[in-house]
């Protein structure tokens, strides 16, 4: 029994596809196991365990003099609660925002202030950052300081 015309065009497609499936999930799959990629977590240790990149402070800490870093994820988990309260309000804000553009009926004010509303959690989230930032800032001896604005691009 031999292939011919359609079915043999549909089986090699199906073949080509198949073949390129697999090379690309094995890339994937063998880049991840070789591949390093270094950040600072929240305990302080080389990444995130759930294998996942860092995000928020463990990102921002990437940047801070080693010396300093210590000092100032103490100030962020200090603060940790507010941080969040603050991060789930923004959440809030994005969703009604989202609700407000989804809607057929809704005037440029009702955008407006969804904007608007989202503009003011984000900035009581920034204050809140700011506070614990300077907290740590002001804790770290000169020379820390020093590194940190010698560092350039990671000043506060």
């Amino acid at each position: 029994m031999s292939i011919g015309g359609r079915w043999a065009v549909a089986l090699l497609a199906a073949l080509a596809v198949s073949l390129s499936a697999n090379l690309f999930l094995g890339g994937w799959v063998a880049g991840r196991a070789f591949h390093e990629r270094p950040s600072v977590s929240w305990s302080g240790g080389p990444g995130d365990p759930r294998g996942r990149p860092e995000r928020g402070v463990g990102r921002f800490l990437e940047g801070v003099p080693p010396p300093a870093r210590p000092v100032v994820r103490v100030a962020f988990q200090e603060r940790r609660a507010e941080l969040g309260e603050r991060m789930r309000a923004v959440r809030g804000a994005r969703q009604a925002l989202s609700e407000a553009i989804a809607r057929a009926d809704a005037t440029p004010a009702q955008i407006e202030a969804a904007l608007s509303e989202l503009r003011a959690r984000e900035g009581e989230l920034q204050a809140a950052a700011h506070g614990a930032l300077a907290a740590a800032i002001t804790a770290l001896p000169p020379e820390v300081r020093a590194q940190w604005r010698a560092n350039g691009r990671n000043g506060p």
